[in-house]
């Protein structure tokens, strides 16, 4: 007999909320997850980038409070500040699915899955490796950053946006490549307008379209390098 009834790949939104889904429903639940608990959505895109956009907001407010009558003169943001309260955000929350995992008896496996058969799952970890009998397998990996082919991420100068998540200074030239209406792309936006507002920002836009027509990235690949030589060609960062 099968050890789980399902077992979900993934502890972001969606594999958290289907594992919860099923444990309610009385059902024998693990839960594979190869990094941080919560997944992207929680580490590394909603929950974080939100933290840093509602700082940017009122730094954005401050500058602005001299048209209503206030007197806040010279409103900066300490950034090394602004990413420990990020991280305390992410970190609050990341408890929060923990206990509420626990607290449905779902067995919470670190490590790297694959699917051995059809009611079978791999887990590869540095404890070692096992393998999960189940009726059920629910797929939620999630997603990550998808880097140019001929413009790698150096994780220096060419970043992801994870990267740019737990940066505790403001570049002086910035290119972002997809000016799409993700959470990422606004906090950067707004970090460069608001919190350097004297540096400078170039936003290729509505490239997200792109990276589904592998033909047109070299064209987004030609138009950052050519940022790249006319910003940093002097050794600006």
């Amino acid at each position: 007999m099968p050890e789980y009834d399902v077992v979900v790949i993934g502890s972001g939104p969606a594999g958290y909320a289907a594992a919860f889904r099923a444990a309610q429903l009385g059902g024998r639940v693990a839960m594979i997850e190869k990094g941080a608990l919560g997944g992207t959505c929680l580490n590394r895109g909603c929950v974080p980038t939100k933290s840093l956009l509602e700082a940017a907001g009122v730094l954005e407010q401050m500058r602005r409070a001299d048209a209503l009558g206030l007197a806040c003169e010279s409103p900066r943001a300490d950034m090394a500040r602004l990413i420990e309260r990020k991280d305390r955000h992410v970190a609050k929350l990341r408890g929060g699915v923990a206990q509420l995992a626990k607290g449905l008896g779902i067995e919470i496996v670190g490590g790297t899955a694959t699917i051995a058969a059809r009611n079978a799952v791999r887990v590869e970890s540095a404890e070692g490796d096992r393998t999960l009998a189940t009726k059920a397998i629910i797929i939620a990996s999630g997603s990550e950053p998808q880097a140019l082919a001929s413009l790698p991420f150096d994780h220096t100068t060419v970043l992801s946006s994870t990267d740019v998540l737990d940066r505790d200074t403001v570049p002086e030239t910035l290119l972002i490549v997809g000016g799409d209406d993700a959470p990422v792309i606004r906090v950067n936006r707004e970090a460069a307008e608001l919190l350097a507002a004297e540096h400078q920002l170039e936003i290729v836009p509505g490239a997200g379209h792109l990276f589904e027509e592998p033909g047109k990235l070299d064209e987004v690949a030609r138009l950052s390098r050519e940022w790249f030589d006319r910003h940093l060609a002097g050794g600006g960062r």
